[in-house]
Parts: C-alpha cells; sequence; structure tokens
C-alpha cells in the first residue's frame, strides 16, 4: 500500500490489523501526549530492545521468499 500510494480509511486499517487503536479526533492531542508520557517514562532499554526486535522482524520479513504467481 505504501509503496503504491494507496489510501486507506483509518477504519478499514484497524479492521485488516494494520494498527493497534484509533484515536478521537475530539482529543488528539491529549491521547498523544499520555502515550508519549506512558513511552517517556520507560527505561531507554526497554526502547532500544523494542526498536531492535521491530528491525530484526522486517530483516527477516525481507528476506522471506515471496510467492511467485
Amino acid at each position: 500500500m505504501l509503496l503504491l500510494n494507496h489510501k486507506m480509511a483509518a477504519t478499514d486499517a484497524w479492521e485488516n490489523g494494520l494498527v493497534m487503536e484509533l484515536l478521537k479526533p475530539v482529543n488528539f492531542m491529549e491521547q498523544v501526549d499520555s502515550r508519549v508520557k506512558v513511552m517517556a517514562a520507560m527505561p531507554n532499554k526497554v526502547l532500544q530492545d523494542t526498536k531492535s526486535l521491530i528491525k530484526q522482524l522486517i530483516k527477516k520479513l525481507s528476506e522471506t521468499p515471496t510467492m511467485k504467481s
């Protein structure tokens, strides 16, 4: 979708498992701020390890052969 510049509604992205949560526009910044505060309170090592795991998964997925039609 990203490579082809396809647009998708937020609800469709949520229903297809591409996002974990939808934020309400009414108090969007307050919701973002509360999540940022939670992350800021985490030890740096937790965030670094999480980022590393995500990078490893992306690398593994990019190395996985795709099915040809």
